[in-house]
């Protein structure tokens, strides 16, 4: 890549490790960063774990030291989300670019419909809450794990929403269960991708330092202004990123003639 596709690199980096610390989801600015950029879209998918990883580690760490993560809780949910990332990783390395890069546009415009939404009664105790036979609950987790393990962008929320409506937990706790299942997710996913051959190393490292930065400049940004900003930041990016992806902007030229 030439310098400026390095600066755009670390820019890039650093937004979506803001985003990660305001709100999680930074992976939707990463993938189509790194797709822009001349990755093949699977190859982009699979060096974007690389930052996932790093800024998992930390996150973890923070919410273990806190006391905030439910370990009886994710040792239960811990093996059918490995199961699911496995074989959504397994999935995503035997995929075309071609067929890869119409998802990544859905993906994107689903999870930017949901930030317009504000969809926090997904992230709200049940009620009527009741237990879920075993099998089910393992079911689901399994389903959002072979997400996570596929494509990623947006695992956060999905492992919220499922932590607070499947398995009970609270808000705080539940973000601790998130931030250790996406660790172990990544870490399995990460494998799969590296025997693949589907890992580049160069971009995936500077993307995860602009990603440590922006962490820690989201962190204070949040404190100081609040994160509405960054959201609002965010659905442009990520619609703007869906539309592109699906032609719709080099359709547009086409007909005005540029």
């Amino acid at each position: 890549m030439e310098g400026w596709a390095w600066l755009a690199l670390i820019g890039g980096g650093v937004l979506a490790g803001a985003i990660n610390a305001v709100a999680g989801g930074g992976s939707l600015v990463a993938l189509p960063l790194l797709i822009f950029l001349g990755l093949p879209e699977t190859v982009a998918n699979a060096t974007n774990r690389l930052a996932v990883f790093a800024n998992a580690i930390t996150s973890a760490a923070g919410y273990h030291q806190a006391g905030r993560v439910p370990w009886r809780t994710v040792r239960l949910l811990l093996l059918p989300t490995l199961l699911g990332s496995a074989a959504g990783a397994w999935a995503a390395a035997r995929i075309s670019d071609e067929a890869f890069r119409p998802v990544v546009a859905v993906v994107l415009l689903l999870v930017g419909g949901m930030l317009v939404l504000r969809p926090s009664r997904w992230l709200e105790p049940r009620a009527d809450a009741r237990p879920l036979p075993p099998a089910a609950e393992a079911a689901i987790f399994f389903a959002v794990g072979f997400y996570g393990g596929f494509i990623q962008a947006g695992i956060g929320f999905f492992l919220v929403a499922a932590t607070v409506r499947v398995a009970g937990l609270d808000l705080i706790r539940a973000n601790g269960a998130k931030v250790v299942l996406v660790l172990a997710l990544t870490l399995v996913a990460f494998a799969v991708f590296l025997a693949a051959g589907e890992i580049r190393w160069a971009e995936g490292l500077v993307l995860a330092v602009g990603n440590g930065i922006g962490g820690y400049l989201g962190a204070r940004s949040a404190v100081r202004w609040g994160a509405a900003w960054i959201r609002w930041v965010m659905v442009v990016t990520v619609i703007a990123s869906a539309l592109e992806l699906l032609g719709v902007f080099r359709a547009i030229g086409r007909l005005l003639g540029i």
